[in-house]
């Protein structure tokens, strides 16, 4: 019906009622397809069901709420991006005003969904995201989560609801950051998110330190967190070989946030050193999970890119071996894994068989040389073959940039990474660094890879 000014409204209070037309557009949205989107009528349509989910959402029938709570997750996920089209705002608010709810089923149902719609709406308009901010801070959405998590205790509480509470504070930290404030100023809270990843189980664990993640991205927030020892001894540990991947990752990706400062580096690296180091080589040589590989050259990284005590420990624990298993261990066998190759055979090898993680290789090598002191020897006695590898074929990607007419051109993604590593191995006080090089370069002069 009309409210007199062409907006409409749902008007129904019986129960009955708006539980049959909350399965209709169950069914409906089941049978929806991305061609059907485009269509007028099924865009009148949608836009009926949310002034349908808005009057229900404000029924107080449990049962009800808690049904059409699911159907705006579902219409979230069944819409994809389209759902910026629409008036999605409309449901926002009366979702938020059920966090508070005393009935668990429908706080959790209303956290799951307005999580959904918020991570949908991750990059929309800064207008859009005035709005929603505007719509939260009304109906006191953080208070309602910061209360449900302080309140929690599992032996009243599902776990459902803790986790579904993290999950959505921590989608608002991360998109709102004047939202950060009311978390990291709390101590109860900050002790209270403390003792979950600490105590409980994997999945609760990976969430807080996704929210830690979300917080972090504020300095003082990064700060609070990086002052409690106890926490940053256990995140260290996680990113450790007895745990899962999944949190593994995780842990790594909280580090990458800590780790955007020199303060940070210090702070997390001075006490904590070998733990993360170990935990960043072994993900380096999982062969066997790509993601984890990633996030562990990402951490590498940005670790090495401050000078510190923390690159000997690199060294310490073989980097330069490391890096060169990355670059040749997806093209070489199990049983030719410890095979030595040659200067051209590698260099070959990266030029025909570049992956995404190969920029990671030459920056990290980049950072490694441009920090290693003048006094210090980089080679493990007897072992000197992989950094004298990785240097030369740095070298001879990077003076095939200087030919005029080379038979194989290489994609700037293969040539710009080795170039900044030559770049940073021409800065290095070190001096085998610098022979290495000289060595390298002269080696591609004599043999005509590139003119003097």
């Amino acid at each position: 019906r009309s409210d007199g000014h062409g907006a409409k409204k749902w008007q129904s209070t019986d129960a009955g009622i708006q539980s049959h037309a909350i399965k209709a557009v169950t069914a409906f949205l089941g049978c929806l397809s991305t061609e059907m989107l485009r269509l007028p009528p099924i865009k009148e349509s949608i836009s009926d069901i949310l002034v349908l989910l808005e009057g229900v959402l404000q029924t107080k029938n449990v049962s009800v709420l808690i049904q059409a709570a699911d159907v705006s997750s579902k219409l979230v996920s069944s819409i994809g991006n389209s759902i910026r089209q629409y008036p999605i705002l409309e449901i926002v608010s009366p979702l938020s005003c059920q966090l508070s709810a005393h009935q668990l089923p429908t706080a959790i149902s209303c956290a799951r969904a307005m999580n959904c719609i918020l991570n949908s709406l991750v990059t929309a308009r800064g207008s859009t995201h005035a709005e929603i901010l505007e719509t939260l801070e009304r109906t006191n959405a953080v208070a309602s989560i910061v209360s449900a998590l302080q309140s929690y205790t599992p032996d009243v509480h599902p776990l459902s609801y803790l986790t579904e509470m993290i999950s959505l504070l921590r989608t608002i930290l991360w998109i709102w950051p004047s939202s950060r404030y009311h978390v990291w100023s709390n101590g109860n809270l900050m002790g209270k998110l403390a003792h979950y990843c600490l105590a409980t189980e994997t999945t609760v664990v990976a969430k807080v330190l996704r929210l830690y993640a979300a917080l972090a991205l504020c300095g003082h927030g990064a700060m609070i967190l990086l002052k409690n020892k106890v926490l940053m001894a256990k995140i260290c540990e996680l990113v450790g070989t007895s745990h899962p991947s999944s949190t593994r990752i995780e842990a790594f990706k909280l580090c990458h946030i800590l780790l955007r400062s020199s303060k940070g580096c210090s702070q997390l690296m001075t006490s904590r050193c070998q733990p993360i180091v170990e935990g960043i080589i072994d993900a380096m040589r999982a062969k066997d999970d790509k993601l984890l590989v990633t996030e562990g050259c990402r951490t590498a990284l940005l670790v090495l890119r401050y000078a510190g005590n923390h690159h000997q420990c690199f060294w310490s624990n073989a980097i330069d071996k490391v890096l060169y298993s990355i670059l040749t261990g997806r093209c070489l066998s199990s049983h030719q894994s410890d095979k030595v190759l040659c200067d051209d055979e590698l260099f070959d090898m990266v030029s025909k068989n570049f992956m995404d993680i190969h920029p990671y290789v030459w920056d990290i090598l980049g950072y490694l040389v441009v920090h290693c002191t003048e006094d210090h020897h980089p080679v493990r006695k007897g072992k000197g073959h992989s950094l004298h590898a990785l240097i030369s074929c740095a070298c001879l990607l990077a003076t095939d940039v200087m030919r005029k007419s080379s038979p194989m051109t290489l994609s700037k993604d293969v040539q710009e990474p080795a170039l900044r590593a030559v770049l940073m191995m021409l800065l290095s006080p070190n001096g085998y660094i610098q022979y290495e090089e000289v060595h390298a370069v002269a080696i591609s002069v004599k043999s005509g890879r590139v003119k003097t």
